[in-house]
């Protein structure tokens, strides 16, 4: 929706789900599984608004776990600091490991992540390869002093894109997807729990992913043979 000002608010509400198969709430558009690092709760719990469960919920899960929600989640989020490598190459090897997310976050600092967005996952046999998994590289940062949600930046953003494509089918007469999606807009205010953020978009390029090779084939040994 628009605010007073005519710059577009995201609303986003968080809540714990036990896998990707959960119940989704009647009352939002747009639910997706989304997964965060635990290393982002350990280093920017302090500056990070968040719900009370949610990291002792992070610390009963099992590597194995976190992971198998991390291949099946639309958005994910991670972090730069500690990584010993630029974000943008910490961006760019976590899309590609992922490559079922939607949109990647990379905490930057403590008012700055770094966005990939995909536009496109698939392309026909014989599209070149600057066409496919294609998309949007984003810098967005909090306005002020106030820390805003770092964690939400990503699905702020995946968020915005669902909103185009659906208004975008309303006004057009053509079929509007996901891989038409223009440039995103310079602000975005991100409400949650009736607080909003207000969130400048910056540093926006056309970025391209290419697809992981392919896993090499395991037999398993503990498949029942007929």
């Amino acid at each position: 929706m628009m605010g007073p000002d005519g710059t577009l608010q995201v609303h986003l509400t968080r809540y714990l789900v036990e896998g990707p198969r959960c119940s989704e709430p009647d009352t939002l558009g747009c639910v997706h599984l989304m997964s965060v690092d635990p290393r982002v709760w350990k280093d920017f719990a302090p500056d990070i608004p968040q719900y009370s469960v949610e990291e002792p919920y992070l610390r009963a899960k099992t590597s194995a776990e976190l992971e198998r929600l991390a291949q099946s989640a639309s958005v994910l989020v991670t972090h730069a600091v500690d990584q010993d490598q630029p974000p943008m190459l910490v961006l760019d090897s976590t899309i590609r490991r992922y490559p079922g997310a939607a949109a990647v976050g990379v905490i930057v600092d403590h008012n700055t992540c770094l966005v990939g967005l995909r536009t496109q996952f698939w392309a026909p046999p014989g599209t070149p390869e600057s066409e496919r998994d294609v998309g949007y590289t984003v810098t967005m940062s909090t306005v002020g002093e106030q820390p805003g949600p770092l964690t939400l930046y990503a699905s702020a953003l995946y968020g915005w894109a669902q909103w185009w494509v659906s208004n975008a089918q309303d006004l057009s007469s053509r079929e509007r997807l996901l891989k038409d999606l223009p440039p995103p807009p310079l602000e975005l205010e991100l409400v949650e729990a009736r607080v909003p953020y207000r969130v400048t978009l910056s540093d926006t390029e056309r970025s391209s992913w290419p697809a992981p090779p392919p896993q090499p084939y395991v037999p398993r040994d503990d498949l029942d043979m007929e």
